[in-house]
C-alpha cells in the first residue's frame, strides 16, 4: 500500500502518501464514496490554513474596512446595470480579482486540490518534501458554527470563532464554475482552520479535518500533471478565461509530453 495513517486525534486525520500514486490510491479507496468533504491544496506543509487578509496586521483589518473600500472602488467597473450583491458575493468576486479577504478557495473535487497543489514547481534540491492537500467535512463544521453562533453574545466580535462555508451565487465568476468551487469564511485575527477544528471537536474520533501529505521526489510533479492533464484537469480547463489559455501553453513549455 502507497499510503498509511494515523490515529484521529481531535477529529484530526493524518494520511501520508509515499507518492502521488498513494495519494490516488487512497482517495479511489476510502473517500470515492463520500460527497461530505471539500478540499483545498497547498504547496508548502508549513503553510496554514488561514485567509489573506488574516495574515496581515489586525490593527490595519480594524482601521480598514477593506469590503467597503472595495465596493467603493468598484463603482463604474462593473459594466452597465451589474446585478445587486450580497456581502459574501462581493468578498467571493474580490477574491477573484486578488484582493484579501477572509475567504479561503475549496472544491468539491481532490484531484483539483491536488493539481493547485502540485502546480508550481519547486527546485530539485529542495526534494523530496511533501505537498498538502486538506478536506474538511463540510456540514459537520457548518453544524458546529451553527451551535457557537447560537451561544455567543450578539455583538461585533461574535463571529470571531465561527467558520462558516458559503457558496456564491454569482453568474460572473466562470472560474467558481469550473473549480466546482466554494469558500470557507472566518473572522478575527490569528485564525487557522486546523486550530479552530481541535478544541471544537476534543477528542471527537471522527475525522473532521483529513491532511494528506504527499512525498515528491523528483520527476514526481510532471508524472502526476500529466496524468491529471489526461483527465482534463488543467488550467485551460479550471481557468476559462485567456489567464487561463497562458498558463496552460506555458505548462506544456515546462513539461515534456503534457
Amino acid at each position: 500500500m502507497e499510503w498509511n495513517k494515523e490515529d484521529i486525534s481531535d477529529g484530526i486525520l493524518e494520511i501520508h502518501a509515499k507518492s502521488w500514486h498513494g495519494f490516488v490510491e487512497y482517495i479511489q479507496n476510502e473517500l470515492a464514496n463520500f460527497r461530505a468533504y471539500i478540499y483545498r491544496g497547498q504547496r508548502e506543509p508549513e503553510w496554514k490554513l488561514a485567509p489573506s487578509i488574516n495574515r496581515i496586521d489586525g490593527i490595519k483589518t480594524l482601521k480598514i474596512d477593506t469590503l467597503a473600500t472595495f465596493k467603493q472602488a468598484c463603482r463604474g467597473r462593473r459594466g452597465l446595470s451589474p446585478s445587486n450583491l450580497e456581502d459574501n458575493d462581493w468578498w467571493a468576486l474580490g477574491q477573484h480579482h486578488h484582493l484579501k479577504t477572509p475567504l479561503l478557495d475549496w472544491t468539491e473535487s481532490p484531484f483539483v486540490a491536488a493539481f493547485f497543489a502540485f502546480a508550481t514547481a519547486r527546485a530539485s534540491e529542495n526534494l523530496p518534501k511533501a505537498r498538502m492537500v486538506y478536506a474538511i467535512a463540510k456540514q459537520k463544521i457548518q453544524n458546529m458554527s451553527d451551535e457557537i453562533g447560537k451561544k455567543e453574545p450578539k455583538t461585533i466580535l461574535s463571529s470571531g470563532n465561527k467558520l462558516n462555508i458559503i457558496s456564491p451565487l454569482v453568474d460572473d465568476n466562470a472560474r467558481l464554475v469550473s473549480q466546482r468551487g466554494l469558500f470557507t469564511k472566518t473572522s478575527g485575527s490569528n485564525f487557522d482552520i486546523e486550530s479552530w477544528v481541535r478544541p471544537h471537536f476534543k477528542q471527537n474520533n471522527a475525522a473532521i479535518m483529513i491532511k494528506i501529505s504527499i512525498i515528491e521526489n523528483l520527476g514526481d510533479r510532471d508524472n502526476f500533471l500529466r496524468f491529471l492533464n489526461r483527465m482534463n484537469i488543467n488550467y485551460l480547463s479550471l481557468f476559462p478565461d485567456l489567464e487561463g489559455a497562458a498558463k496552460h501553453c506555458n505548462m506544456q513549455l515546462e513539461i515534456d509530453d503534457y
